[in-house]
Parts: structure tokens; C-alpha cells; sequence
């Protein structure tokens, strides 16, 4: 899978998985780069097009979560 700042879907033992990587780079942190992905993951027969909103709203809060409490 590609790595971007968009969602992400591939087809996977008959699953589908739909993913939203994040990359924060922040000074303070240890490495100073954070990269994750949350993913979402259905069976291969859902349209998951309505998930992928919902999928990035979550993605986008955890970032936010971790860039206001990663120093304290």
C-alpha cells in the first residue's frame, strides 16, 4: 500500500480494508516523526465509501490527541 495523507483501501482475504495513514512531525517527540495508519476493516461485499469521512474525523482526532498531550 501506498503511503499518503489520503484514505487508502485494498482488498485482503476477503476483507476489505480501508485505511487513513497520518504523519506527524513534531520536534519534541523522541524521533521526531510519528507515522501510523487506522484502519477500518469490512467484508469485501460493503461499499465503504460512507465510511471513509468517519475513517478520517478519527484518524484526524487521535492526531490531534497525541500532538496536545504527547509532552505532558
Amino acid at each position: 500500500m501506498l503511503i499518503c495523507y489520503d484514505s487508502v483501501c485494498s482488498n485482503f482475504l476477503d476483507h476489505k480494508v480501508v485505511g487513513c495513514p497520518i504523519h506527524i512531525s513534531l520536534d519534541y517527540m523522541a524521533r521526531n516523526v510519528l507515522i501510523f495508519n487506522l484502519c477500518f476493516v469490512f467484508d469485501a461485499t460493503v461499499k465503504t465509501a460512507r465510511y471513509e469521512l468517519v475513517l478520517k474525523k478519527v484518524a484526524n482526532y487521535l492526531k490531534i490527541l497525541e500532538v496536545l498531550y504527547c509532552c505532558c
